[in-house]
């Protein structure tokens, strides 16, 4: 192969190779998300709340609007890896719950030992010591709570 044939292959290659290039970047920019916005989901994380919290309870009594101060306390026993808890509550009587976390939020329903129903749901803090929320029964009781460990 002489020189000027030899210059004229490196050409033609260097083109089939920019076209194949350029032809290969609008075919790929759809998975790249080049042009689109895209958008992805905070990584939550979730602590790890298995223990014994301790704090007090503001129960508001339905017919006479007074309010009571109790100690709270909640166990949690177990913590799966998808967030699904166990554990008992003890206040002015006692249950077990079940319940989930996700990220700092914490959602339970106990079943108290006179057969009554408490949603519970809080808010687990910053640095994981302390879990606050409200609860309510099938009494027309509610109130709030702040327990810590």
């Amino acid at each position: 192969m002489n020189r000027r044939n030899s210059h004229q292959a490196w050409q033609l290659e260097n083109l089939e190779t920019r076209q194949l290039l350029s032809a290969g970047v609008p075919a790929i920019e759809p998975l790249l998300g080049v042009g689109h916005a895209v958008v992805a989901e905070p990584m939550v994380r979730t602590p790890n709340i298995v223990g014994t919290w301790t704090g007090t309870a503001i129960r508001t009594h339905p017919k006479t609007g007074g309010q009571t101060k109790e100690t709270f306390t909640i166990t949690v026993t177990r913590q799966t890896s998808t967030g699904k808890l166990k554990g008992t509550v003890q206040a002015g009587d006692h249950g077990t719950f079940t319940g989930t976390i996700k990220g700092d939020s914490v959602s339970l329903v106990e079943i108290t030992n006179k057969g009554w129903t408490q949603p519970i749901t809080g808010t687990v803090s910053a640095n994981g010591k302390v879990l606050s929320g409200t609860w309510s029964n099938n009494q027309d009781e509610s109130g709030t709570f702040s327990v810590s460990r």
